[in-house]
């Protein structure tokens, strides 16, 4: 299934997603504007195969800007326009649960400052590997990312490339459930004036700080 060429605003109600995907295989959303919606921008559940998002706006919305439950791999990127998850009363993006690989690239969820410690990026749980490269999680009501908050973790690789996570109300990077054996790589960036840690990486039981 694919999505393109969209702009979805002003959805109202206790239901006002902007779009809402349940039970899709293999889901493709390029060049959508999903803003100034009463719930997520785009809230995603259930789905199989790949999913991914290219090219996405999700923001203003009074929950999170994009949203996804048990999610299988999930690509984040920009392309020819522009990703933001900006100005969200939630997390820029949440993801409660996947299963496979997470990649994010060149997006900015930035300046998400909700009563309830908006991230930039939330992971809740699961995700075989993630990499995150040249994208923005700034000046966020809570973490810029936050890679395990209900505790689960990833069960391979992390890798951070060239992310920048400043100015946010708590960490700029949280990891802190990462599996025993895992490698956690960070390549460059800027994690400066966080009212917490810059990093905060490793086990729960063994953890680094900067």
């Amino acid at each position: 299934v694919t999505i393109r060429d969209l702009r979805v605003t002003g959805a109202t109600g206790a239901t006002g997603d902007g779009i809402n995907a349940t039970g899709v295989a293999s889901l493709t959303l390029n060049h959508i504007q999903a803003d100034a919606n009463a719930r997520d921008g785009i809230n995603l559940s259930s789905l199989t195969g790949a999913t991914t998002i290219t090219d996405v706006i999700a923001n203003s919305n009074t929950a999170n800007g994009l949203r996804g439950t048990s999610l299988a791999a999930v690509n984040i990127s920009k392309s020819a326009f522009t990703s933001t998850f900006n100005n969200n009363t939630g997390d820029g993006i949440n993801i409660a649960s996947l299963t496979g690989v997470l990649t994010v690239t060149g997006i900015t969820a930035s300046s998400n400052t909700g009563s309830n410690a908006s991230d930039g990026l939330d992971v809740g749980s699961g995700g075989t590997s993630a990499t995150i490269s040249t994208s923005t999680f700034s000046s966020n009501a809570g973490d810029g990312i936050n890679l395990n908050s209900t505790g689960g973790s990833f069960s391979g690789a992390v890798t951070l490339t060239t992310v920048t996570a400043s100015s946010n109300s708590a960490d700029g990077v949280l990891a802190i459930n990462l599996a025993t054996g895992t490698t956690t790589t960070i390549s460059g960036g800027t994690f400066n004036s966080n009212a917490a840690d810059g990093l905060e990486i490793g086990r729960a039981s063994c953890r680094e700080r900067v």
